[in-house]
């Protein structure tokens, strides 16, 4: 059974306009995107995927990635943090596929999930403004005060995304590791 405890850090809808680049981030919560329309690319280590309407991408954490934006951009995001507690992250264990097609239930989780936690969209677009460790510590505090219906609802949808994922996910090979 997998017990995972997901913490929602931000999450917002952003339009962009050719100003979408960023290079070498390396944060250590796991990003979901869903492309509203217009198209970019996710940079992951030595891979190019370009982003398409209508469908989610999944960056694990601690995986070096940028973006790269040269027109019109709509896109929600997603930043979740896996409390851990002496147990391996399931980004550790399992490979997860990066694009998936969105169906009409998961935009509409996406879509509750903004609606619920409105106060947890970024404030400025730049990883350097968000991805550090006092910023990461104050969005887990927040965490731990919300109200409990709203927690359970929040967890509850975040599970609901990240299966998506998890449906396409396999073991990692750590054969070559060794």
């Amino acid at each position: 059974m997998i017990k995972r405890d997901f913490i929602l850090l931000n999450i917002g809808h952003a339009i962009h306009h050719a100003d979408w680049n960023w290079k070498n981030i390396y944060s250590p919560f796991a990003r979901i995107h869903f492309v509203e329309s217009g198209s970019a690319e996710i940079v992951r280590e030595n891979d190019r995927y370009v982003l398409k309407e209508g469908h989610l991408y999944l960056t694990p954490p601690y995986t070096k990635h940028g973006y790269s934006c040269t027109g019109d951009l709509s896109l929600y995001y997603i930043h979740i943090y896996e409390a851990l507690e002496k147990q391996l992250s399931i980004f550790d264990i399992l490979d997860f596929p990066v694009e998936l097609e969105a169906d009409e239930m998961t935009v509409g989780l996406v879509r509750r999930l903004i609606a619920v936690n409105p106060k947890l969209e970024l404030k400025a677009y730049d990883p350097k403004d968000y991805d550090n460790s006092p910023t990461l510590m104050k969005n887990i505090s927040q965490h731990t005060h919300a109200l409990p219906a709203l927690e359970m609802e929040t967890e509850g949808i975040l599970k609901q995304i990240i299966s998506r994922f998890l449906a396409g996910a396999s073991e990692k090979n750590w054969s070559c590791y060794l």
